[in-house]
């Protein structure tokens, strides 16, 4: 019985490790996603920038 204790003690902190990787990697995934919206952002006022100076 020890054993099983111990084994389910082990596998509690490793899913609750996971668990905080899982909300950091969603963290970095929004992170991300804002960075590629100002990107994007960037990149089409910067192509109105270039045209307007074309004209």
């Amino acid at each position: 019985m020890a054993k099983l204790r111990t084994r389910n003690e082990k596998l509690e902190a490793r899913a609750l490790k996971l668990d905080g990787e899982l909300t950091d990697l969603r963290g970095n995934q929004e992170n991300f996603a804002a960075q590629a919206k100002d990107l994007r952002e960037m990149h089409e006022a910067l192509e109105k920038a270039k045209k307007d100076l074309e004209d």
